[in-house]
C-alpha cells in the first residue's frame, strides 16, 4: 500500500466515523418508534418518533416542520379576523408557542435524532417562524416572539418545554405570560395594570406524565419517569376574589391544551397572565381544539358582546396548520355572525 492510499484510507475511515458518530450517539427507547407500521394505530401518524434515553428528549414527526410560510388566502382570512376584533374595539394578541426543536437546539437534536438531525435546520426554522409572526403583526395583532424569549437564557431554554411532553412547562408558561404582557403594554399601555414583575419566586412543583412518554410506554413497553416543573410564586392581582372583580372589561384567554390540560389549567397559564397584566383573565381554552375550536366557540357564545373583554389572547401551538382555510373559515364565519348579531 502506498503512502497515498494509506492516507486516503485513514481519511475515509475518519470520514465514516464522523458520519456515524451522530447516529451512534442516539439511543432510541426502541426501534419501533421510527416505523409507523410498528406503532399502535393511535400513534402511527406521529412516526417517525425520534427519541434518546440518554438525552431524555422525544420529538414526533408533526413537531419537525421547518417552514411557516403563509399562503395568500389564509393570510387574507387571518387579516379579516384581526380586523373583526378591531371593529369591536377589542385588541387581539396571538400567542404562538415556539418550535420545540428550535428551543432544544441543534446539539440536542443531533444527540437525540442521530444522522436524521442533519435534515433539520434550527436556525432557518426559527427565521421562518419569526417571519410568520411578523406577518401577523403587520395585520394589526399583538404578537410576541416566544422563540427569542426561550433562547434568551440558558436556564429558561432548558426549562421552557418538557422533554417527554409536547407542552410548555409552568416555567415556560409563566415567562411567556410576562413577555406577552410586555408586548401588549408596548402597543396598548392601558391594557396592562401591573406595575411590577409577575414572577416573585418559585415554590412547589407540578408533575407531568408526558404525552410523548405515554407513546413510549405503550409502544416500547418501557417505564419512563414523569417530569416535574417549578410553580411560580405570582404577584397578587388587585381586586381578585372580590365581588366587584367582574366589573368592567376583562381579558379572555382562548387557547388549546397548553392552557387547558387534564381538564384544568395544569400549567398555570391564566394565573400567570392575570399577574402579568394585573387584571382578571377568563380562560375559554379547549383541550384538543386545535387552531379554531376554542375561538369559534368563544365567538359563537357571545364573547364579543357587551364589551365584556377589551383584550383577547389567542394561544396557538406552533404545530397547527396556519394555512388551513377550513379552520380559519370556521373562525371567520363565527366572527361575521358576531359582527352582525
Amino acid at each position: 500500500m502506498t503512502r497515498f492510499t494509506k492516507t486516503l484510507s485513514r481519511c475515509v475511515f475518519a470520514t465514516c466515523l464522523s458520519v456515524l458518530a451522530p447516529a451512534l450517539a442516539a439511543a432510541p427507547y426502541c426501534e419501533a418508534l421510527l416505523d409507523a407500521d410498528a406503532l399502535p394505530e393511535k400513534y402511527a401518524s406521529l412516526a417517525p418518533v425520534y427519541s434518546s434515553s440518554d438525552t431524555g428528549w422525544i420529538f414526533a414527526a408533526n413537531q419537525m416542520r421547518q417552514s411557516f410560510a403563509l399562503k395568500d388566502k389564509p393570510k387574507a382570512m387571518m387579516a379579516e379576523i384581526v380586523q373583526g376584533f378591531e371593529a369591536k374595539g377589542v385588541k387581539l394578541a396571538i400567542l404562538i408557542t415556539p418550535p420545540r426543536p428550535v428551543v432544544a437546539g441543534q446539539g440536542i437534536l443531533r444527540k437525540t435524532m442521530g444522522a436524521a438531525a442533519a435534515d433539520y435546520d434550527a436556525i432557518a426554522t426559527q427565521a421562518s417562524f419569526q417571519a410568520m409572526l411578523a406577518e401577523y403583526r403587520g395585520m394589526g395583532a399583538i404578537v410576541p416572539d416566544l422563540s427569542v424569549l426561550a433562547l434568551s437564557d440558558p436556564q429558561l431554554r432548558r426549562r421552557f418545554y418538557f422533554r417527554r411532553d409536547t407542552h410548555w412547562t409552568t416555567v415556560g408558561a409563566a415567562h411567556s405570560a410576562e413577555a406577552l404582557a410586555q408586548a401588549v403594554a408596548a402597543e396598548a399601555p392601558k391594557l396592562r395594570m401591573a406595575e411590577g414583575p409577575a414572577i416573585l419566586g418559585w415554590k412547589g412543583k407540578i408533575e407531568e406524565r408526558g404525552s410523548l412518554a405515554d407513546l413510549v410506554r405503550k409502544s416500547c413497553d418501557q417505564k419512563v419517569p414523569k417530569e416535574t416543573s417549578n410553580i411560580a410564586v405570582l404577584a397578587d392581582v388587585p381586586g381578585a376574589g372580590l365581588l366587584d372583580d367582574t366589573k368592567g372589561p376583562q381579558i379572555a384567554l382562548v387557547g388549546t391544551s397548553f392552557s387547558d390540560r387534564y381538564k384544568r389549567d395544569h400549567y398555570r397559564v391564566a394565573d400567570a397572565m392575570a399577574s402579568a397584566f394585573g387584571r382578571s383573565v377568563v380562560n375559554h381554552s379547549i383541550s384538543g381544539g386545535g387552531l379554531h375550536r376554542a375561538m369559534q366557540s368563544f365567538l359563537n357564545s357571545g364573547g364579543l358582546d357587551n364589551q365584556a373583554y377589551d383584550l383577547v389572547i389567542w394561544e396557538i401551538p406552533y404545530t397547527q396548520n396556519f394555512n388551513s382555510t377550513k379552520r380559519l373559515g370556521a373562525v371567520l364565519k363565527a366572527m361575521k355572525a358576531a359582527q352582525n348579531g
